[in-house]
Order: C-alpha cells, then structure tokens, then sequence
C-alpha cells in the first residue's frame, strides 16, 4: 500500500481461538514480542471458534 502511495491504518484485531482460555497465553508472548510498547498496542478482541471449526489445524 505505501509503495502505491496508501496507507494503512488498522485501529483493532479480532483473533479467533479454539479454546482461549488455554492458547491467550501464548498469543499474548507473541503480541507483546510484536508491539513491546504497551501505548502502542492496536485494540484486540478474542473470540473463540465452533468446536466443529476447520480454522485451527495445529
């Protein structure tokens, strides 16, 4: 997008999770890796996927 002369400004990030309750844990190691500037961190919403759901494979 910057290269053609955009932008992009992403202000939250939904994450589904088969089981949060047991893998937020992990994903918070990777966010904080990610944006170790806790006043920089985007808005994030954790959703749990249907026990049926094909998303998750690992």
């Amino acid at each position: 997008m910057e290269e053609a002369g955009g932008s992009v400004d992403i202000i939250k990030i939904n994450v589904w999770m088969k089981d949060p309750a047991t893998q937020r844990e992990a994903l918070n190691v990777e966010w904080v890796k990610m944006v170790p500037n806790e006043a920089l961190r985007l808005a994030r919403h954790t959703m749990a996927l249907g026990p049926d759901s094909k998303a998750l494979m690992a």
